[in-house]
């Protein structure tokens, strides 16, 4: 989850990020948190507000998770959206 000056900070700066950093290959997990701190935007990381199905699972309907990662289709980024909405 970014706060919105984390965000404003990345719309600022996206250009640099994508000239100087050989992004390419990266997730955007990856890619997001190298450019923000290459911006100068600080980062804390809070594994309770993020729902990882790679460490702990993602159960997109627990109704108190900030953030679902990694659903990488659209159709498993839909499901997981339609179970949280609800």
């Amino acid at each position: 989850a970014y706060t919105k000056q984390a965000m404003e900070t990345y719309y600022a700066g996206a250009d640099k990020c994508k000239t100087d950093l050989q992004w390419q290959a990266w997730g955007e997990d990856l890619y997001m948190g190298i450019c923000l701190n290459m911006l100068g935007a600080g980062s804390e990381f809070d594994g309770n507000i993020i729902g990882d199905n790679v460490c702990k699972g993602a159960n997109c309907a627990d109704g108190v998770t900030a953030s679902y990662h990694p659903f990488k289709s659209a159709e498993s980024w839909f499901q997981c959206h339609d179970q949280a909405v609800r």
